[in-house]
């Protein structure tokens, strides 16, 4: 589990570049599906 909180750390770092806001949020919202179905 905690390699998901790295994760998500990673994410919240790279979501302050506008570029990257979408793909982050599809990225997030695809690994906390996941997490939930299979953590």
């Amino acid at each position: 589990m905690g390699k998901y909180v790295i994760l998500i750390a990673e994410f919240h770092k790279l979501h302050n570049d506008p570029c990257w806001c979408l793909f982050i949020n599809l990225l997030y919202f695809k690994c906390f599906i996941v997490f939930v179905l299979y953590g």
